[in-house]
């Protein structure tokens, strides 16, 4: 079995999302990059999303669609909607995507592990966002891509408490969840192509995305302490 890629070009890097692993995915700056690190990625999310043991140790991958980000307006970039982001989900592909949503949120909370609350929005030394702000700006998105099909849960745009925010936002989506199955709608909003499927790439792919970014900020904490 050959692992489907499709290849988003956003915000300068390129993105390998494969289409068949929910949250499976590579970041590079260039295209060929991204595709050579798929395997790689798909090995991780083996072990990530605790699957079954038949995963290959050498997974094969082959590239169907390649999309660059292009600008509706002024600061709005509209992002790649793939072919295989318009199916109606299933029952059995919900019950999946909420299992993986509760492991993303636990990765995100993990990476931020030994911190205490009370130092969320401490600044990092080289660092242009706090883990309070990457927290807050994965509940943002995540209500805006909910949004998209008019799903956003209001009250939590005025939300100022991170946490609970992020929490509120989350329970949401899962709330919302048994809907998307069979739904086929297809949603164009301000140029860019929306469907509940393209709503659970998006918000499984930005929570892990930036739950390695908390690792990185969490990081450089450790070593301004012991510089």
């Amino acid at each position: 079995m050959a692992y489907t890629l499709n290849l988003e070009q956003m915000e300068g890097r390129w993105i390998a999302h494969v289409a068949e692993l929910p949250g499976a995915f590579a970041t590079a700056d260039s295209l060929d990059a991204a595709v050579q690190a798929a395997p790689a990625a798909i090995v991780e999310y083996a072990a990530w999303s605790e699957a079954s043991s038949n995963f290959p140790l050498a997974p094969e991958t082959q590239v169907a669609e390649i999309i660059r980000a292009w600008e509706y307006a002024p600061d709005y970039e509209v992002n790649a909607f793939f072919a295989t982001d318009r199916p109606a989900l299933t029952e059995a592909e919900i019950i999946e995507a909420r299992r993986l949503l509760y492991l993303a949120r636990a990765e995100l909370l993990d990476a931020s592990l030994g911190l205490d609350p009370a130092h969320l929005a401490e600044p990092i030394p080289g660092a242009e966002w706090t883990v309070n702000d990457v927290m807050r700006h994965v509940a943002t998105a995540e209500n805006w891509y909910l949004d998209r099909i008019g799903l956003a849960h209001e009250p939590a745009w005025d939300m100022k408490d991170t946490l609970g925010r992020l929490m509120l936002v989350r329970q949401h989506l899962l709330d919302v969840l048994p809907y998307f199955i069979g739904d086929e709608r297809l949603v164009e909003n301000n140029g860019e192509l929306w469907t509940p499927r393209k709503i659970i790439r998006r918000a499984l792919w930005h929570e892990r995305d930036h739950a390695n970014h908390i690792r990185q900020l969490m990081a450089a904490r450790r070593a301004s302490r012991s510089a």
